[in-house]
């Protein structure tokens, strides 16, 4: 991890226009031609890659055909076949959805297990199982389970939580009762070339959760019981289960990761508020949890996966066969692997210096820890997967994320950091348009969703489309966004919505006072509850931003709560208020009521663009509707933009196509950059 975080405070804005002034010196200077809308448009081509245990192959979840799936590519010869799943029904519309791949993960060396998912309904595609060849494909649970025949067993009822996969014909599976017991499941060995199974272990009837070690073994049973978070072991396979007091796990304040050679890692909030990486040696009785790894400003591993250039890597990383922790990997400004083994950081030390100025992430290695798969990004790059040999340190690219994408076209971006009305320390984005100098530039304020979401240094195709127009993008990482410890999280709760907007404003006039944009040119756009920040602040302060873009936005929160017992919202609302540890009749829900988009609608002077899927399923479509009708009542400016057959998010494909052409429009009539030297692309 070559790149270093370096942010631009309340001194260092004149450094970091000097960094892009020399780059732009070195590129030539030149103004940078209009990339076509398409480019940013087009959907990742390979979304996450793993290793095959004998090295041998390379599974991708990979995007073509309009939906996602896994492609086995033969490294050797180079020859590729891809598992498409089929389509599944939502129980809430009239019309099929593609089933997506989610996630994969190898199985021996012959076969894959798949999990997928149904974009934009309640449905579940379940777990599935294919070999090599992307033939003999299997369902194994869910949806995919449901379209097979199998006598004698509560097939439907088995879980997608795969605990444990052997080889290429077995795997450990939770299977649920019955419904009503769900909550406390078996566990069975799947065969995962038939889909039949036998139970291994019965749950004595409040066993929430198991974990299996790195042999296999039923090693932990977790009860969550009387707001206690309790945890039993065993030895031995078969053996007894015993109590282990000693072992203290705080609910709410505990994700429990993994089992491996003994040791029970889990997250914690530590004394200072942060999520820090923890470990109690279940050998020793009594035990004590050990502090394993913390970072003084981030929180380590608070869930057990997170996301890396668009792919799910899990926080830890374990040695293939012995369960021993290699490294840790977490979100700082940008992705960060810390190496706990000294052989892994001396590899990390020789990869940055092969690709400096980027991070790159070791993802997978063989069984035999031989041949590693790197992934190395940065902000200006989508990233790309490369198979290294330790012992030759021959490298070969083997996949890239989207290849007609050319990093010195792109924008760079700058970590930044600031501070609240309040104090509170905020941190963000700030990326510049190539070739348009680094003052009085016209400016949008992009507002990340939430709960739960937050901005991370890396390629985005929807800041660089911006930026290719000729605008500054400025991402701030509001309170409440997750990483930055526990307190941070918390103060954007509480009652306290209106301060959510307050660090979205207090941003944009930081960049304002550093000359970096033009305050008559500014612009605000934001999705969810980003878009609930972004539209609240045009009317909190008018002055500062001409317009504003409202994508999926959370517009009128009254309007949700008073919908919450109809079948078509109930879920939603349902999400929300425990998405924002809301509860009826909170000071929180009040606030959320009245810093709502709709409240402000008198307020806001200018024009408003609203884009919503009316198949969204996190915020309904009549939220759009509600303000639209709020301003129109007000007599202001606004337009409402409605897609059909696409969730919530910025939009990619051909629907993405139209969803960035529209924004360029809206932000060219308003805010009138300097267009880049060619002509303008379709």
């Amino acid at each position: 991890m070559n790149r270093h975080f370096g942010r631009a405070t309340l001194c260092g804005l004149a450094a970091l226009a000097a960094v892009a002034c020399a780059e732009e010196k070195a590129a030539g200077g030149s103004v940078p031609r209009l990339i076509p809308v398409k480019d940013f448009a087009r959907m990742d081509e390979v979304l996450g890659a793993k290793l095959s245990p004998d090295g041998e192959m390379l599974g991708m979840v990979t995007f073509g055909e309009d939906r996602r799936m896994v492609t086995l590519l033969e490294l050797a010869s180079g020859k590729a076949q891809s598992v498409r799943l089929g389509n599944v029904a939502s129980s809430k519309l009239d019309y099929w959805y593609f089933k997506q791949v989610d996630d994969f993960d190898w199985a021996g060396d012959e076969r894959v297990i798949i999990y997928s998912g149904v974009p934009a309904t309640d449905s579940t595609g379940g777990v599935s199982s294919a070999d090599k060849r992307a033939e003999n494909w299997i369902g194994l649970s869910g949806d995919s389970r449901r379209r097979q025949q199998f006598s004698g067993s509560a097939d439907n009822l088995i879980q997608d939580v795969v605990l444990h996969v052997f080889d290429s014909r077995t795997a450990l599976m939770q299977q649920a009762p019955s419904d009503k017991e769900w909550l406390h499941p078996n566990v069975v060995e799947m065969d995962i070339r038939t889909g039949e199974y036998r139970q291994v272990e019965k749950n004595p009837g409040d066993v929430n959760f198991w974990l299996a070690d790195e042999k296999g073994m039923l090693r932990v049973a977790l009860v969550a019981e009387n707001g206690l978070l309790q945890v039993r072991d065993r030895e031995l396979q078969g053996g007894a289960w015993r109590e282990r007091p000693d072992v203290k796990l705080r609910p709410g304040e505990t994700q429990v990761l993994a089992v491996r050679a003994q040791q029970l890692y889990f997250s914690q909030l530590g004394e200072d508020g942060r999520w820090a990486l923890y470990a109690y040696d279940l050998s020793a009785q009594p035990t004590q949890a050990r502090l394993v790894f913390a970072d003084p400003e981030y929180d380590v591993a608070s869930a057990a996966t997170l996301r890396i250039g668009g792919q799910r890597l899990p926080a830890l990383f374990f040695e293939h066969g012995t369960g021993r922790l290699l490294g840790v990997r977490y979100v700082a400004d940008g992705p960060k692997q810390h190496w706990f083994d000294a052989g892994m950081a001396e590899i990390q030390q020789k990869l940055d210096a092969v690709f400096p100025d980027q991070v790159s992430i070791v993802v997978d290695t063989d069984a035999a820890g031989r041949n590693l798969l790197v992934f190395s990004s940065s902000a200006k790059s989508p990233g790309a997967f490369f198979l290294l040999n330790q012992e030759t340190w021959k490298m070969k690219p083997v996949a890239s994320v989207r290849r007609w994408v050319n990093p010195q076209e792109a924008a760079e971006m700058f970590p930044i950091a600031l501070k609240a009305r309040d104090g509170l320390p905020l941190h963000g984005y700030l990326t510049l348009p190539p070739g348009a100098g680094q003052t009085r530039l016209p400016l949008v304020v992009m507002v990340h969703d939430g709960p739960g979401v937050r901005d991370v240094w890396g390629y985005d195709a929807t800041v660089q489309f911006i930026a290719n127009r000729g605008y500054a993008v400025l991402q701030v990482n509001y309170r409440g966004s997750p990483g930055y410890g526990e307190r941070f999280r918390r103060s954007g709760r509480d009652g306290n919505f209106g301060a959510i907007v307050d660090d979205v404003v207090d941003a944009t006039r930081w960049v304002v006072q550093r000359r970096i944009a033009d305050p008559q040119r500014i612009a605000i756009m934001g999705l969810g509850l980003g878009g609930y920040a972004a539209l609240s602040a045009m009317g909190r302060s008018p002055e500062l931003y001409r317009c504003g873009v409202g994508v999926g936005a959370l517009c009128d929160w009254q309007d949700l709560a008073r919908r919450k017992d109809s079948p078509e919202y109930a879920r939603m609302y349902a999400f929300w208020m425990q998405a924002l540890d809301l509860a009826e009749g909170s000071a929180s829900a009040r606030s959320l009521i009245d810093n709502s988009p709709v409240a402000r609608a008198k307020e806001i002077q200018g024009p408003i663009l609203l884009m919503h899927s009316e198949t969204d399923q996190v915020v309904p479509v009549a939220q759009a509707q509600a303000m639209k009708a709020a301003l129109k009542r007000e007599r202001k400016a606004v337009e409402l933009k409605t897609f059909d057959l696409v969730g919530h998010g910025y939009l990619r494909g051909d629907p993405g196509e139209e969803f960035l052409t529209d924004i360029a429009r809206f932000l060219a009539s308003n805010l009138r950059p300097r267009p880049p030297a060619a002509a303008a692309a379709k």
